[in-house]
């Protein structure tokens, strides 16, 4: 029997890549889905029927999962996949970086960040970041 993974940047919000989430979850209902931040609250109820697992960054400052942006990487890293054939990830930061030891990886990627060609409206005043954390971000992120 193929032992199955999935792993998302965060489920933070109702959105479609937490759509497609859901559907891997169809398509694999034995799949524990591994993802950095999990709100209950913010995403689709039917995640409370799934087997989330979270990093660290579940118990690290709460609020604005944007502003936490530099330790994702450190995360998503963190995930132990080792024993898994098949891991799918679903990403568009950093949940392909994942490492996978022991069997295949298949990525959905989507399409890049829109802090990556909107930085001035995503870390400036008023934008979803804020802009003091912004100003700490843009040099971390090479802006």
């Amino acid at each position: 029997m193929t032992k199955v993974a999935v792993v998302h940047d965060d489920l933070t919000q109702r959105g479609g890549a937490e759509r497609v989430v859901l559907s891997l979850t169809r398509l694999f209902p034995d799949a524990p889905v591994f993802t950095t931040i999990y709100d209950s609250e913010a995403t689709y109820p039917e995640f409370r029927d799934v087997d989330v697992r979270t990093t660290f960054l579940q118990h690290g400052p709460t609020g604005n999962p944007r502003a936490l942006l530099p330790f994702y990487p450190a995360a998503i890293r963190s995930i132990d996949l080792s024993g898994y054939d098949l891991v799918v990830s679903s990403s568009s930061r950093f949940a392909h970086g994942v490492r996978v030891p022991d069997g295949y990886h298949l990525t959905y990627c989507y399409s890049p960040p829109r802090y990556l060609y909107q930085a001035d409206g995503y870390f400036g005043p008023g934008g979803p970041v804020g802009h003091r954390t912004g100003k700490m971000l843009k040099p971390v992120l090479g802006m």
